[in-house]
């Protein structure tokens, strides 16, 4: 059994508890586009009033009603659940957005050695079952972990590296992937063009501008195929080989040693993670949204720095 209490910290960060809209209403308002925005979901605030948690800790608990109406939502101000049990729990972490801030450029991304060493920390104290869950390439994910070397889905689930080392891979064809490159580099020359085992992505970051000509490139390169589909981030669209997601990666993690058996916990910042959200909560486990935008997660939290804070607070504390 996993026992939440509250454990204040030290900046603020809001935690939010909704009520998860159904999955096909998720996948329409995907469909739709209404959750490519970055629309926060909370608008509307009530009076905030004290609230005391087992531990006697005093913090402000505020009822926000959340945009589209569905419900309440009880929010916690500067504080996050604490999980009592960590041997209990698989924890999953998104990287860009969710435990390092995003940047102009994703080469720019650096992982300080602070935040190597909780997670090295963590994955000990899990026994293992901590992975990272990203859009980048299980090379890049290893690359800004150095020396670390975790499990690890990357390309939204297309790779795969269990806790033994073994590396999964969906569908994956070069030929396809380069030609899809250099159509996108004939459509956009001013953006940049990131080739991936199994996926292209186009950054339009430094160019927002383009948001329109890039949806129109990448529509059209996968435009009468079945084997390709178009995944939207935060300013980037990518174009993927169809098969895997970061929700399929999580239940196959969740489905072998040391993560079987356990309560599962995914943070992610983006509309990437939505899937991953839902497979979590159909197991009874908790998802995180790192900073502002409709979601299905149950919980949310301000920042990635705050995210990290509050894995540290699991670390030193949890028991």
């Amino acid at each position: 059994m996993v026992i939440l209490s509250i454990r204040s910290l030290s900046m603020i960060a809001i935690v939010s508890i909704i009520a998860p809209p159904t999955v096909s209403a998720f996948m329409d308002d995907l469909a739709s586009g209404a959750l490519l925005s970055d629309v926060g979901v909370f608008r509307q605030h009530a009076r905030a009033r004290p609230i005391v948690n087992d531990a006697g800790c005093k913090t402000a608990a505020l009822l926000r009603r959340r945009s589209d109406g569905n419900r309440y939502a009880m929010s916690k101000s500067y504080s996050l659940p604490t999980i009592a049990g960590l041997g209990s729990i698989a924890l999953f972490l998104d990287l860009d957005g969710t435990i390092v801030e995003i940047t102009e450029l994703p080469q720019q991304v650096r992982v300080e050695p602070a935040t190597v060493e909780l997670l090295a920390r963590l994955a000990r104290r899990l026994d293992g079952a901590l992975a990272i869950v990203s859009g980048r390439s299980l090379a890049d994910i290893d690359r800004l972990f150095a020396p670390l070397v975790l499990p690890a889905a990357g390309v939204h689930g297309l790779m795969r590296r269990d806790a033994g080392g073994r590396v999964h891979a969906g569908y994956l064809d070069a030929s396809v992937i380069r030609s899809v490159t250099e159509a996108l580099k004939q459509a956009l020359p001013a953006l940049l063009i990131e080739p991936k085992p199994g996926a292209v992505a186009v950054h339009y970051r430094t160019h927002p501008e383009l948001a329109h000509d890039c949806y129109a490139a990448v529509r059209d390169v996968v435009e009468g195929r079945d084997d390709l589909e178009i995944v939207h981030g935060k300013m980037v669209y990518e174009v993927k080989m169809k098969g895997a997601s970061k929700g399929t990666a999580i239940g196959a993690f969740m489905a072998e040693p040391p993560f079987i058996g356990r309560l599962p916990v995914f943070a992610g910042d983006d509309v990437t993670d939505e899937d991953g959200f839902a497979v979590v909560e159909a197991m009874g486990g908790h998802s995180i949204k790192v900073g502002d935008g409709r979601t299905r997660a149950r919980w949310s939290i301000a920042t990635a720095a705050a995210l990290v804070e509050w894995l540290a607070s699991l670390a030193d504390h949890g028991a």
